[in-house]
């Protein structure tokens, strides 16, 4: 291969072609399979309604703007269906995975590990429809890393618009990379003198203020996000950010096979932190051309650091696999800090695709699907997937009671977590709550009935499920005043093709009003 060759190929835009291989390789193998009827239908309503013109947040129940409105994006061209929603994720996929081996190419020395790299990062980004927050993460890394190799103001400038853009796609990803980024340019400050004046702030806090833009075009535009978005962050201050898991520390979880997912999780929420804190502290210590040198290291280490939140608030192998990316790459690097050769980053590279194939690979549709004990069932989504046998029996009941029995002028709610029948069904949400995880006050309760009485709410699709096994967040439980008023005014519906755990509700003596 000719010089001119090799530099193209280890350029950025040489290594984006593998970025996109990989990522549209799984999406290949992963995109026709299973359905997520809670986070997922939650996403895929909203990207839906946000398609015909209503406003995340303010409108319904939602994430961040951001990804919806890019995900949205993708409808005017594949359509509406769940696909549609997963290849505008797997195109922001491509971002995270293209930077991130724009990181590792710093440690990767040819061609073929910075393809190992790829496959370990691609195995641990899960699941699709978190693939918003992958990213986020992965282009932290990357902009701190470019920070810490050259602190230009061009580049500081960068990075204050990437956290002003992490608020419209996700909050909690402006703050970690706020707090990453403000105690790397301490480091900085500290360390470069020279190369860092502190008019760099000034220039820092005023690309944040420029990344803010596309969210203070909407609070300009859409009358009444604000007061929506305020009070979605007052509930987050209540009812924190997600639905905490205890820690399976690993030395209460027993590596048997059946607790091996457990047992690697406990494992990995005690190794990151440690990582991490001992990469800052070393930190502090190197010269200032070693800082430099090892970049991707230190940058790794504090983005890090403040993203061990978003793993601990809720303790599972799905928010583990989110934030993992820093300790991977920095696993990677470290054998160069040691002038490693070749060798210990293929051992780095299996060691984590086996974890990853152990724990998140078990939980990925694909291999749910391969090693069912029954044959999965076509199920209609704007295109077709295949979906296990008991989820396409119900969306194929529903649909059909549906069509039986209620009438087009007629609203459904649908409680508590499945938002995914809303688009399944081809209905829209009476109220403005989409998923009904943390007790409502008894103020909006009576509201949500107010609003179920005026906008023919006739009919209620029910789940008995419980998250956690946890009896305070059954329906009945964290909504009680709106669980009575349906129990006063609604009655059984008979479908014989229902299962067990979904009932239908139907009010007595429905009356129709005139829309």
């Amino acid at each position: 291969m000719s010089t001119v060759a090799i530099q193209f190929v280890r350029s950025p835009w040489g290594i984006l072609p593998l970025a996109i291989v990989l990522a549209g390789s799984s999406f290949l193998l992963q995109a026709r399979s299973g359905i997520n009827l809670a986070d997922e239908g939650f996403l895929w309503y909203g990207v839906q309604r946000t398609a015909r013109g209503a406003v995340p947040l303010r409108d319904f129940q939602a994430y961040d703007p951001g990804r919806y409105y890019w995900s949205a994006a993708a409808t005017l061209f594949l359509g509406r269906g769940l696909l549609a929603l997963r290849f505008s994720e797997m195109a922001f996929q491509v971002i995270g995975l293209w930077v991130a081996l724009l990181a590792a190419n710093r440690v990767a020395h040819n061609w073929a590990l910075l393809l190992g790299v790829g496959v370990m990062l691609t195995l641990w980004m899960f699941p699709s429809h978190k693939f918003f927050d992958c990213t986020l993460l992965l282009c932290g890394i990357w902009i701190a890393v470019r920070l810490i190799e050259a602190p230009s103001s061009t580049r500081i400038f960068a990075a204050g618009i990437f956290i002003g853009l992490c608020v419209f796609f996700g909050r909690n990803h402006a703050l970690y990379n706020f707090l990453a980024q403000a105690s790397l340019l301490l480091l900085l400050r500290l360390k470069l003198q020279p190369e860092f004046p502190i008019s760099h702030l000034g220039i820092w806090v005023a690309g944040i203020i420029v990344g803010l833009a596309p969210l203070l075009v909407m609070f300009a535009a859409a009358h009444g996000l604000v007061g929506s978005y305020l009070e979605s962050i007052r509930s987050i201050f209540r009812h924190g950010t997600n639905l905490a898991l205890a820690v399976p520390w690993p030395w209460r979880v027993w590596p048997t096979s059946a607790g091996a997912t457990q047992f690697l999780l406990g494992i990995f929420l005690v190794l990151l932190p440690l990582a991490y804190v001992a990469i800052i502290g070393a930190s502090l210590f190197l010269k200032p051309p070693m800082i430099k040198d090892n970049a991707l290291v230190i940058a790794c280490g504090f983005v890090g650091l403040f993203y061990l939140h978003h793993a601990f608030s809720r303790a599972d192998i799905s928010h583990l696999a989110q934030v993992i990316f820093p300790f991977a790459l920095a696993a990677l690097a470290l054998p160069a800090l040691f002038r490693g050769n070749n060798f210990h980053g293929w051992a780095v590279i299996a060691v984590l695709i086996a974890a990853a194939l152990v724990t998140v690979g078990r939980q990925q549709p694909i291999y749910q699907r391969l090693t069912a004990r029954r044959p999965w069932e076509s199920c209609d989504v704007g295109g077709k997937i295949l979906v296990p046998p008991n989820i396409g029996r119900l969306v194929d009941c529903l649909r059909k009671f549906a069509s039986d029995n209620i009438a087009p002028r007629e609203s459904v709610l649908i409680v508590p977590f499945t938002p995914a029948l809303y688009p399944l069904l081809n209905l829209e949400s009476p109220l403005w709550e989409l998923a009904y995880y943390v007790p409502s006050s008894a103020q909006r309760q009576e509201a949500m009935i107010r609003e179920l009485a005026a906008k023919n709410v006739n009919w209620v699709i029910i789940s008995d499920l419980v998250p956690d096994r946890r009896e305070d967040l059954r329906f009945s439980a964290s909504h009680n005043r709106v669980w009575q008023y349906l129990t006063e005014n609604f009655e059984p519906a008979e479908s014989a093709c229902l299962q067990n755990s979904v009932r239908i509700l139907h009010r007595k003596n429905a009356v129709l009003i005139p829309l």
